[in-house]
């Protein structure tokens, strides 16, 4: 607060006081002292920061009114100065009892009344494969309610903002799956703008559907070891994002002999021959299968997570023998057989090394 003061005549005296409310600068001008009840008072002219808030010219003593009289008087001046201090200028022009036109006013300073906001931590909730949901709120007006509220999210601590919304709460859409954001919050009034903390999240990611159980055919009349075996299935659905490829892996007798990551939505699969992988007449093949996407960074996500359980089997195939001999009955035509053999009693043995033609 500051006070001015007229000439004092007799006691009497004329006062002004100013003070600060936020952006108002209030005033009140007083008429006190004196031996005699009424005063003339002249040329009484109040202004503050250019606006003139009071003026009655000459008061004489024989009104018998404020400001001839005891009393006070007063009001308010929007400043609005707001984020910054700011120093006005008082005009207080008057005198008691002499006609005299003495300025009796000076500077007076307001100070900061709005701050920046004060901001509550980011919450972070509800996050899924490419949603999430974000928010924040004041804490503190500190002076003026923010005006301009935002939410970013940047894929470091804190780069280039990636999405952006005008907002204290909202489900931001369109994320990648299995990528890491960072969140931050921010809003300004007058004084400037504000920022909460960061914090991450990292969105979910949904496997891809399992495949078809898979079909086994082959290239010949029978799976013999020079045959190429072709596995077929139905596609899988997708999760987080498209099916990228399928998975295989071709067994011998329960061991994994290959491996093949298609790069491709086909749903069927060729294999090389069978003997290429070393099998023999007698050996059991199989193919499981998986199915899986890829995340933006190129991992890929298989059915059921990649567990055991979650591979897909075909029925198993038996690979049979292409030695055989020919034989003819009676004259008969001859038909395709193949020859066993037995030694000292014991099991018969198909015989796997030499072609026989018996005629």
């Amino acid at each position: 607060m500051a006070s001015f003061y007229s000439n004092s005549h007799e006691g009497r005296q004329l006062r002004l006081d100013v003070w600060q409310d936020g952006g108002y600068c209030k005033w009140t001008l007083y008429s006190s002292g004196g031996s005699v009840a009424y005063y003339s008072i002249y040329n009484l002219y109040i202004s503050i920061n250019g606006t003139v808030v009071y003026n009655p010219g000459t008061v004489g003593w024989s009104t018998k009114v404020f400001p001839a009289a005891t009393g006070s008087t007063g009001g308010s001046v929007w400043i609005g100065n707001g984020a910054n201090a700011q120093t006005i200028y008082v005009s207080f022009v008057g005198a008691v009892y002499y006609n005299r036109t003495t300025q009796n006013g000076g500077n007076f300073t307001m100070g900061q009344y709005i701050y920046k906001p004060s901001l509550n931590n980011i919450s972070i909730s509800s996050v899924g494969d490419t949603s999430a949901y974000v928010s924040f709120s004041v804490a503190n007006n500190n002076g003026q309610a923010p005006y301009s509220p935002y939410i970013d999210l940047s894929l470091t601590n804190f780069g280039s903002v990636v999405k952006s919304s005008a907002s204290r709460g909202v489900t931001f859409t369109g994320l990648d799956a299995n990528r890491t954001y960072y969140a931050r919050g921010n809003d300004a009034n007058d004084a400037g703008r504000s920022y909460t903390n960061v914090a991450s999240f990292t969105t979910s990611y949904n496997n891809p559907g399992a495949p078809g159980k898979p079909v086994l055919s082959y290239d010949q009349t029978e799976p013999i070891p020079k045959a190429r075996l072709t596995a077929s299935w139905l596609a899988a659905s997708a999760g987080s994002t498209a099916v990228a490829g399928y998975r295989i892996r071709l067994y011998k007798n329960g061991t994994e002999v290959a491996m093949i990551d298609t790069e491709s939505t086909g749903i069927s699969y060729t294999f090389n021959s069978f003997e290429s992988y070393g099998f023999e007449p007698g050996d059991v093949a199989q193919v499981g299968i998986y199915s899986y996407s890829k995340d933006w960074a190129g991992n890929k996500h298989f059915n059921g997570g990649g567990s055991s359980s979650a591979q897909v089997y075909s029925n198993t195939l038996t690979i049979i023998s292409d030695k055989f001999i020919y034989a003819s009955v009676n004259g008969g035509a001859f038909d395709k057989y193949k020859m066993y053999v037995s030694q000292d009693g014991g099991s018969f043995v198909e015989v796997k090394k030499e072609k026989f033609k018996v005629i």
